[in-house]
């Protein structure tokens, strides 16, 4: 049996255990970049269940910018199983996208 474990933000935030992967699919909900960054090092925080389970996150279709790529950054530097990182139309552009590849 499969139960997941994750931050709801949202109403409308999926979280979904296939197997033993888990995914969180938060596209296309107009996050800020504001609250994507507070999310992300939300779930970077040592200890974190997600940080060790996540393996599927989309963040397609947001704000994401500059603060979310440095939370981003924080979680992905961490011991993260991610296998499949959505992060299309977004506004990852310039110091944004550099802060994100780094």
């Amino acid at each position: 049996m499969c139960v997941p474990q994750c931050v709801g933000i949202l109403t409308c935030v999926t979280c979904v255990c296939v197997c033993t992967r888990y995914q969180l699919n938060l596209s296309n909900m107009s996050i800020s970049d504001r609250l994507a960054g507070m999310l992300l090092r939300a779930i970077s925080a040592d200890g974190h269940r997600a940080r060790h389970v996540l393996t599927v996150l989309d963040l397609s279709r947001n704000g994401v910018g500059l603060l979310g790529a440095r939370g981003l950054r924080k979680f992905l530097g961490g011991q993260c199983r991610m296998l499949r990182l959505s992060l299309a139309w977004n506004h990852l552009r310039g110091a944004a996208a550099a802060e994100a590849a780094a």
